[in-house]
């Protein structure tokens, strides 16, 4: 992204983004569950044209994070949660008190920044009254957060037959697929138990 576009996204969020995250209106919350290339972001997509609904994009996706955050619209400190690895598992009977913080936070609205709201027009985005999450590294959390979250959950189930073909078809973007295909459980997860 070039200079000048970096500088007209940061005003916005300042503008629009910031703004929206300090309105304390109720917003219903949907959300789209799936593997990667299983059809999240077609759907997403489909929905998310309305001005009603803000795309909250991969709040699970682990981006980097930075030196400094204070006033940065693209840091996503809160993200920053021990225990929290890639495609995090939780026992839904768990009482992990910091991750359920950081998701009543994002679920109201209150976490934005630019990696996880930047396909909105963020002009508009004060007339949003719904939050659609789309989510492809929070699949083995849906049981936790249905537990304790209203958000109208879909979870889309696609061949995995043809989700093996959409990667390998996709690109360099899944070349890491074709070699790192063996699973290790994280030893810094809080609960690898689910795998064992």
């Amino acid at each position: 992204m070039h200079y000048k576009e970096k500088v007209a996204e940061a005003m916005a969020y300042y503008r629009y983004l910031l703004p929206f995250s300090r309105d304390v209106k109720k917003r219903k919350v949907l959300s789209v569950f799936g593997m990667s290339r299983g059809g999240t972001t077609w759907l997403a997509e489909l929905l998310s044209p309305s001005n009603d609904i803000a795309l909250v994009w991969e709040p699970f996706f682990r981006y980097n994070q930075y030196k400094w955050n204070f006033l940065n619209p693209f840091a996503f400190p809160e993200q920053n949660i021990d225990g929290l690895v890639w495609n995090p598992y939780v026992n839904e009977e768990d009482d992990f008190a910091e991750l359920f913080a950081f998701c009543n936070e994002l679920f109201t609205g209150k976490i934005a920044n630019l990696k996880i709201y930047r396909f909105n027009n963020l002009s508009r985005i004060q007339d949003s009254n719904i939050l659609l999450f789309k989510f492809c590294f929070a699949n083995l959390l849906l049981p936790w957060l249905v537990k304790r979250f209203d958000i109208h959950p879909i979870l889309l189930v696609r061949h995995p037959c043809a989700v093996v073909a959409s990667s390998l078809n996709f690109g360099s973007n899944f070349d890491w697929h074709k070699e790192y295909y063996h699973f290790k459980p994280d030893p810094r997860a809080r609960d690898n138990s689910i795998y064992d």
